[in-house]
């Protein structure tokens, strides 16, 4: 729940909600409105960073992936033509 209290709050500041308009209406400190703010933003920081391990196998995984669906494709126009 609180993870989705928090998103709300970021999105909300992100619209341009001031932190104490929020804070009044979701009973939390004007403290805590920023701290969470702070914290969602360096979150969606990490999340935009593309050379990490995961990200790098399943851009791997989607080059597979796409390899295969080349070959189906060729193998289905191969079958088209008979």
């Amino acid at each position: 729940m609180e993870k989705i209290r928090n998103k709300e709050i970021y999105e909300k500041f992100q619209q341009g909600v001031s932190a104490e308009d929020i804070s009044k209406e979701m009973g939390v400190s004007r403290a805590r409105i920023y701290q969470i703010i702070n914290a969602q933003e360096k979150v969606r920081d990490k999340v935009m960073i593309d050379d990490s391990v995961v990200v790098k196998e399943l851009k791997e995984r989607i080059k597979a992936l796409e390899d295969e669906l080349k070959r189906c494709h060729s193998i289905i126009d191969r079958l088209l033509e008979k």
